[in-house]
């Protein structure tokens, strides 16, 4: 492994498109789009396809949303053995409603990611294991 990539991670659900969000009406939208996201994995996968042998330490909630996004580090080649699967944590999901200027404005819950600290970090190991750069993505809002 060369890069390490300390960040958040999310089930992206992209709606396109949302021009406007009236308060007490039903929002139509044409496309869907439902994939990983996060600043921690959106950079380590973007790492991985370019060639860059990278490791993503996060936390992500199992079930459903650990499901849909797994399959995309795999194809991706991204290493994810520093990836902890909460049984008791809550999903990260992130709604984006894009509007026609690829716009998004996002709704969005931490999930997992509330309990990620520097502490999941052990910088001696993944220096052993090879690593020589480290990203750290994302933030909560609070």
């Amino acid at each position: 492994m060369e890069a390490v990539v300390l960040g958040n991670v999310t089930l992206d659900i992209l709606c396109y498109y949302v021009e406007d969000v009236p308060r007490h009406d039903s929002v139509p939208f044409g496309k869907v789009v439902i994939g990983p996201g996060g600043c921690g994995s959106n950079v380590a996968m973007g790492l991985s396809a370019l060639g860059v042998s990278t490791a993503l330490v996060a936390k992500i909630a199992s079930g459903e949303v650990f499901s849909l996004v797994e399959p995309h580090w795999r194809r991706a080649g991204l290493d994810t053995r520093y990836v902890a699967v909460e049984k008791n944590a809550d999903p990260a999901v992130s709604v984006g409603l894009v509007d026609r200027c690829a716009q998004p404005r996002f709704i969005h819950t931490p999930g997992a990611n509330a309990g990620l600290t520097v502490d999941d970090l052990d910088p001696a190991a993944l220096a052993q294991q090879g690593a020589r750069f480290l990203h750290i993505g994302g933030r909560q809002a609070r």
